[in-house]
């Protein structure tokens, strides 16, 4: 699978983009603040119904434009396809080949995407919801009855949660209005942490290699699943935690509190790992994630690296780029500053094809080879 030909119309700073790409590698160079990671997020956009890195349409148009649309034409096992997102001014839409896409679950994992930006540093310094959103961006593209089971959680545990904080002291006269929700939650609850628990199983290996792979050297590192429902079943937890609910008004027990541990040498990474070995194991997670999408659908999905050489030293580099180009064989889209130190990179690996473009202003000028 991968991208042919991308329009961008009123996207972020892209008013009028257009680009036949490269089947396996294209480069955006250019400086700062230029346009380079819009292109990116527009190419996630049109992969994963949703921007990457802007959650509020009024971030995402072009800020003289009533609307955007994005179009990408799509090349998947043996056929095209015409995948476009757009807005009107009013609502998202989706089409496919112009039948417009009802829901997202519908749309998710029919063009599965990565992307690897600095952001996700988070992923080792951030919350819980940073890790958990980890978890679900790649299962609910692999697995639609995980994200139908995890949308119908989230949807119970929001009512449940509403209850509680209107009800206050109340609620505990009101308990049996509880059980309902408390039933949807164990059943929806203990789908996802039985798919979530399958996952992180496979990719503790997965990680592990990964991570000495990019790194030339064997670390103590570890991944492993933090979960209450490793100890507790769904309605015990929910019983046990019912008094603790009230009085701080919120559901206690449950999936939602789910977190991935990261260690080095038994201790939480984020405490004792260096920002080589920090970074290491956030692309480790990354290269992970693809290589399981790759096993799942028989194709790898679309690889988008947004300025991922900082903090990460020649060796780390190297190792990284060869892994995505020469082992997978998938399609990937890198930015950077620099435009000699990727090509002289590509030319160290024997890549006999890509595309470069310089990104200035919203605009996308095609460097000849």
């Amino acid at each position: 699978m991968y991208i042919e030909k991308l329009k961008l119309s009123n996207y972020k700073n892209h008013q009028a983009t257009q680009l036949n790409l490269d089947e396996r590698v294209n480069i955006f160079v250019g400086n700062n603040g230029m346009g380079k990671t819009n292109l990116l997020d527009g190419l996630y956009m049109v992969c994963y119904g949703r921007s990457y890195f802007s959650t509020k349409e009024i971030h995402i148009k072009n800020y003289d434009a009533g609307y955007y649309r994005l179009e990408a034409k799509v090349y998947k096992q043996g056929s095209h396809e015409k995948a476009v997102v757009k807005h009107d001014g009013k609502q998202k839409l989706i089409e496919v080949d112009d039948v417009a896409i009802e829901s997202m679950v519908e749309y998710l994992g029919r063009y599965p995407v990565i992307m690897i930006s600095p952001g996700d540093i988070e992923l080792v310094y951030g919350g819980s919801e940073v890790r958990r959103r980890f978890l679900d961006q790649i299962l609910s593209q692999v697995d639609k009855t995980y994200l139908k089971h995890l949308m119908a959680y989230n949807r119970v545990l929001k009512q449940r949660n509403a209850f509680l904080k209107q009800m206050g002291d109340r609620a505990k006269q009101n308990a049996h209005l509880v059980e309902a929700w408390n039933v949807q939650m164990a059943s929806h609850g203990a789908a996802v942490f039985n798919v979530r628990h399958k996952f992180l199983e496979e990719l503790e290996l997965l990680f592990k290699s990964k991570y000495d792979l990019l790194g030339g050297q064997q670390d103590d590192v570890a991944l492993s699943y933090k979960s209450q429902l490793l100890s507790d079943d769904f309605h015990e937890g929910l019983s046990k935690h019912w008094e603790k609910d009230v009085v701080l008004r919120r559901s206690n027990f449950g999936v939602h509190r789910d977190d991935i541990l990261l260690q080095k040498d038994s201790m939480l990474l984020r405490k004792v790992g260096s920002q080589g070995q920090i970074k290491t194991a956030v692309l480790a997670l990354k290269l992970s994630q693809i290589e399981h999408i790759g096993a799942t659908f028989g194709y790898l999905p679309i690889v988008l690296l947004d300025d991922i050489f900082d903090k990460l030293d020649p060796l780390r580099i190297k190792n990284l780029i060869k892994e995505l180009v020469c082992e997978q064989q998938g399609q990937i889209f890198i930015t950077d500053a620099f435009k000699l130190r990727l090509v002289d990179l590509l030319h160290d690996i024997n890549l006999p094809s890509y595309k470069v473009w310089v990104i200035q202003d919203g605009e996308a000028e095609l460097l000849e080879a």
